[in-house]
This record gives C-alpha cells, structure tokens and sequence, in this order.
C-alpha cells in the first residue's frame, strides 16, 4: 500500500523537488538522501559571537572567537549558522526569497533550530524575533522570509516567538546584497523601532535568512538595546565568509 501511495502521490524532497521513497530526514519533513546528508552534515566550527568559520589554526589555538571578534570580545552577544553562504544553502535560500518557494523555510527552519541547539544552553533565546521587513516589500513578496524561518525554528526548539516586538519604519535603500562591505557597515539612520519596553534579562534571539557584515543584525540590536535588550543570540541559515 504504501509503494502504491507514493506511485501515485509522489513525495517530493522540499529542498531540491526530487521524488523521495521516505521522509522524515530532518525534522519530519521530506527531503532526499543527499539532501540531508548536507543538512545533516559535521556542522563547521564556528566563531561564537559572529558566526564566522574558524580555520584549523585558530582551532589548533583553542580559539572560540575569530580574530576580529577576539579584539573586541562581547560576552551579551552569540551567534548561529548553519552554512556558509555556499553551495547548496545559498541556492536554497534564493529559491525561497526570489524563487516563490516559502514551503523551504519549513526545512531550513528546522535545520537552524538544529544549530541552535548544538550551539549549547548560553546560545538559547528567551524570545525569538525575525528581522522584519518593510510592510510595502512584505506586500510585494508575499511573505517575509526571515519570519517563516523564526516560526519554524520556534516550532521545532518551543522557544517562544515574538512577531511585533520589532518594526521596520522604512525600506532599505537597496538590496544589502548589492553592496560592498563599506557601504553595509556605513552608519545610516536605523531603519528599525521597537516601541516596548524589554526586561534587560530576556536574551533576545534574531533570526534572519543570511549574514553578511552583521549590518543588518546590528541595526536590530541597536533598536532594541534602545528598549532596555541586553543579550542577544543573532541566528541565520548561511554566513557569508570573509
């Protein structure tokens, strides 16, 4: 019954459409063999405050931060990501920003909240919070990327999510993809709001699609360290590396 029920219902890998005999390879959701096998993959180590990969030597060191985090240490700060903005994660996330595949964010949610919890008990946000994104461009789209990602990554660790704690008051300029690392991290007004008081011991975890040069993140943290945030875990599926 159930090699017909595929026959004639097809079970398609949520990452890459591919016709898959079984499910339930990442958090109960169908994906394909190879697939998974990248999902599921030994996670690279990475810096704990900005998520950058640590190579074998600062490895070799015992360094837990990259060596420009090193400088300017900051212990209210850790940092989540599953891949570097590479093969096939990048391709994923395009699918599912530009590509009108929302149902991705189900799997790569999933596979974030895996990263959290290996990232260990000093990593795990009281809240969860997505990046939000202009309520014009929101239109456009669709959906916002980054608040699909949270819902399922509050789905799979029972984290509490917090959709309105953070406003966007205007739309970025242009695409962060589209500029160089000078122009991300050129002081700008902060586009972000948070209108309600935070207690300073709630950690607050941010979730978005990528990070860059954590311009992005930044400008959340800023916006709510205005409201009394302290501590913050800045959560995303790829890093893009140096």
């Amino acid at each position: 019954m159930e090699r017909l029920r595929n026959a004639l219902l097809p079970v398609r890998c949520l990452a890459c459409g591919c016709n898959v005999s079984c499910v339930g390879h990442q958090g109960g959701l169908p994906c394909c063999k190879t697939c998974a096998d990248a999902l599921l993959a030994k996670p690279q180590v990475r810096c704990v405050q900005c998520a950058l990969p640590l190579g074998p030597r600062p490895q070799a060191f015992g360094w837990t931060r990259c060596r420009h985090c090193r400088a300017t240490p900051n212990a209210a700060i850790a940092s989540v990501a599953c891949h570097n903005y590479a093969t096939p994660a990048d391709l994923w996330l395009l699918q599912m920003k530009y590509g009108g595949r929302p149902e991705l964010a189900r799997l790569l949610g999933a596979w974030l909240a895996l990263a959290l919890k290996q990232a260990g008990d000093h990593a795990r946000p009281d809240v969860i919070v997505p990046v939000p994104m202009h309520p014009d461009k929101q239109r456009q789209r669709g959906y916002n990327q980054a608040e699909l990602l949270a819902r399922a990554v509050a789905r799979h660790t029972g984290i509490a999510l917090n959709t309105t704690l953070l406003q966007r008051a205007r739309p970025s300029a242009s695409s962060q993809s589209r500029k160089g690392r000078q122009a991300r991290m050129a002081k700008t007004d902060n586009p972000f709001r948070c209108q309600k008081a935070i207690p300073a011991e709630l950690r607050i975890g941010l979730v978005d699609d990528v990070i860059t040069t954590q311009a992005t993140m930044q400008a959340c943290v800023d916006a709510l360290r205005k409201a009394g945030a302290t501590q913050f875990t800045l959560m995303a599926v790829c890093r893009t590396p140096e």
